[in-house]
């Protein structure tokens, strides 16, 4: 009897297995087609050089964002573009961002991850020649890039009282 009791748990422990690793198959999966649409759009290069930028800058934003700017936003220093402070601060986290690039570049993937590591991503990229020649900053590309900084800083700042 206490075996047909067990029975259950062990078949949907197997069926939570199951689908937890075909979820994390499916995910990355997406990540890998992302990416190679990232590349077929503008280049390899150009892809590498966003996620290298996304791995490395969004970890440090975020790091500085929960420790320096949230004690600042809950000291009632009132509303604060995190972005536009992180924006005109990068030259002080040069270390941080250099750093986070190199942790990255050396992640060891695990069969429970949902994302391929920043190296994995890299390595499976198509070879596409870049198809811009334009160094312009992202940034220059928007239009009332504060209107967007507040925006987002305002969900950030709901989102850190919320936590």
């Amino acid at each position: 009897m206490a075996i047909l009791s067990l029975l259950p748990m062990f078949v949907l422990k197997l069926y939570i297995q199951r689908f937890r690793n075909m979820m994390v198959k499916i995910s990355r999966d997406r990540e890998q087609r992302a990416d190679s649409l990232a590349a077929i759009t503008c280049g390899t290069q150009s892809a590498i050089e966003a996620l290298r930028k996304t791995y490395s800058y969004g970890q440090v934003f975020e790091t500085v964002s929960r420790v320096d700017l949230t004690g600042k936003y809950r000291d009632g220093s009132g509303m604060i573009n995190y972005y536009d402070i992180f924006r005109n601060s990068l030259g002080d986290f040069q270390g941080q961002i250099k750093q986070q690039l190199q942790y990255a570049m050396n992640q060891k993937s695990t069969i429970h991850d949902t994302h391929p590591t920043l190296s994995e991503r890299i390595a499976y990229l198509p070879d596409i020649p870049d198809k811009y020649d334009n160094n312009q900053l992202a940034s220059t590309l928007l239009k009332n890039q504060e209107r967007y900084e507040r925006i987002l800083s305002d969900e950030f700042s709901k989102f850190l009282n919320e936590a």
